[in-house]
């Protein structure tokens, strides 16, 4: 039987997406897609299960600097292509980590800036996600893609995968609030000066109003999902059909 969250230990959300059902009733390969957070610890062991999965492609959405603290970890030897589009609030001038570094902030506030990244991925960058889906429906698989917690760059770029395979959007959900089980949330012991742990656990939470957000942005600029796909993303139904023949079960 396949498992979904590869047991690693270096790192706790890498998890492979098959096996959901479409809307028509055909399943999502397995070993074709994946996502994860940060692979900076990833063990000699951990390594060694990676490259078994033949990854053609690992796509990553941090940005400059958080590579450069954290530079992953993967298989030298035959190892996968490299594709970065940096995305997300940069911390000198982001409202999240001002509320985060902030006295007097709560968890509303937190919530609320977590909201605006989710709308930014459509206002901001709808073009990387664009390259990001080209080479998902290039052919680029098995493929794994990444930022620093797996969660929300991430989750948005899982979202628009299952979606032009036809997965329902219930489904996509399920999946996106899966992280919760997953992500490390020690933050006493992760972060033992924290004065305010709590406004953490608002930005580590996968919430479905997050992703929601982004969803309510793609109605508000494009008129829905279909349109936001052809206009933003540039994906064709012939598109959609390619990318479906290569990673449905028939």
């Amino acid at each position: 039987m396949t498992i979904r969250r590869l047991p690693l230990e270096g790192t706790g959300n890498f998890r492979d997406m098959g096996g959901y059902e479409t809307e028509d009733g055909h399943l999502v390969k397995w070993q074709k897609l994946f996502r994860s957070g940060t692979l900076t610890n990833l063990t000699d062991d951990d390594l060694a299960m990676v490259s078994d999965l033949g990854l053609r492609l690992v796509c990553d959405f941090r940005r400059e600097e958080e590579r450069e603290e954290s530079p992953s970890r993967l298989p030298q030897e035959n190892g996968p292509a490299i594709l970065n589009l940096p995305m997300g609030p940069q911390r000198d001038v982001a409202p999240l980590y001002a509320h985060l570094n902030s006295p007097d902030a709560t968890p509303d506030d937190i919530f609320d800036a977590m909201v605006g990244i989710y709308r930014g991925f459509i206002l901001e960058h709808t073009p990387e996600y664009k390259r990001f889906m080209e080479h998902v429906i290039g052919g680029h698989v098995p493929i794994l893609f990444h930022c620093a917690a797996g969660k929300d760059r991430t989750g948005f770029g899982a979202a628009l995968i299952f979606l032009a395979l036809g997965v329902p959007m219930e489904t996509i959900f399920e999946d996106y609030v899966l992280t919760n089980e997953f992500i490390v949330r020690n933050l006493a012991e992760r972060f033992p000066d924290l004065e305010s742990p709590e406004l953490f656990h608002t930005m580590l939470d996968a919430h479905p109003e997050y992703l929601q957000a982004s969803f309510e942005e793609i109605d508000k600029n494009y008129g829905g999902v279909e349109d936001y796909f052809l206009k933003g993303l540039g994906i064709t139904e012939d598109h959609k059909a390619a990318l479906r023949e290569q990673l449905l079960e028939r």
